[in-house]
C-alpha cells in the first residue's frame, strides 16, 4: 500500500510541477535593478593587471564602469512573445530562446560582423562564410545569456573597452567600448596580441514581469 502510495504522491508532484512551469504568452518583463558581478578587471598582452591606479586611468574617460549611473532602466524590457521567441528594449529583431532549467540562451535571427569581442563570449553561435563584398569572411549571430524563469530573469552583461596597437612605435592605436550582453571567456585573453589592453567588469540586471 505504502509503494503505491508513494507512486500517487510522485504523479501529483510532477502534475503541480509542470502547472507551475506552463505560462501564459506574450509575457513582458520589465528591468528592475543592477548588481555589480565582478570589480574592473585589466589585462595587457596575456596577464592580468591589479594595480588600482593603473586600471583607474585607463577607464578614466568611460563612465561603462560606474554602476547604476550610466544605465537607464525606464526602458528595458524582455518580450517573450513565445517561449522560445523574444525581443528586447524596443529592438524589433527577434531572438530565438534555447531554454535549459534556469538557463536561457538567446539566439539572435540575423547575422553581425563584429567578431572582435568574440574569444571573450563564454556562449557563441557558429562562423558562417559570407561573400567578400560585404568587407568580412565571416559572420555569426549574437547570443545573449540569462538565468531564470520566463517572468523573473537576470540578464548577464559585460562592460569592456579594448585598445589594440596598429602602428609601432607611432602610437596609433584602435579603441574600441561598449556592453555585450553575455558571459565572460576568461579563456579569451590569450588571443590578446602584445601590447593589447582590454578591461571588462561583469554586471547583471534583473528584470520581472508585473
Amino acid at each position: 500500500m505504502m509503494k503505491y502510495l508513494n507512486y500517487s504522491l510522485t504523479i501529483i508532484m510532477l502534475l503541480c510541477s509542470c502547472k507551475k512551469e506552463k505560462e501564459d504568452f506574450p509575457i513582458i518583463l520589465y528591468a528592475r535593478e543592477i548588481s555589480q558581478v565582478s570589480d574592473v578587471r585589466l589585462f595587457v598582452d596575456k596577464s592580468e593587471v591589479t594595480d588600482k591606479t593603473i586600471i583607474d586611468k585607463f577607464i578614466s574617460d568611460v563612465d561603462l564602469f560606474t554602476l547604476p549611473y550610466h544605465i537607464d532602466l525606464s526602458d528595458g524590457i524582455i518580450h517573450f512573445h513565445s517561449k522560445d521567441s523574444a525581443t528586447f528594449w524596443t529592438e524589433t529583431q527577434r531572438f530565438y530562446v534555447q531554454k535549459e532549467v534556469q538557463q536561457f540562451l538567446f539566439y539572435s535571427d540575423f547575422i553581425t560582423g563584429l567578431l572582435v569581442m568574440r574569444p571573450f563570449f563564454m556562449y557563441t553561435s557558429e562562423l558562417i562564410p559570407v561573400a567578400p563584398i560585404t568587407g568580412y569572411s565571416h559572420m555569426t549571430k549574437e547570443v545573449r545569456v540569462g538565468y531564470g524563469s520566463y517572468t523573473d530573469m537576470e540578464m548577464c552583461f559585460v562592460a569592456y573597452k579594448l585598445k589594440k596597437p596598429v602602428n609601432i612605435p607611432d602610437d596609433v592605436y584602435i579603441l574600441q567600448w561598449g556592453t555585450f550582453v553575455n558571459e565572460f571567456n576568461e579563456e579569451g585573453i590569450n588571443t590578446l596580441q602584445p601590447l593589447d589592453t582590454l578591461a571588462i567588469m561583469e554586471y547583471k540586471i534583473r528584470f520581472v514581469a508585473k
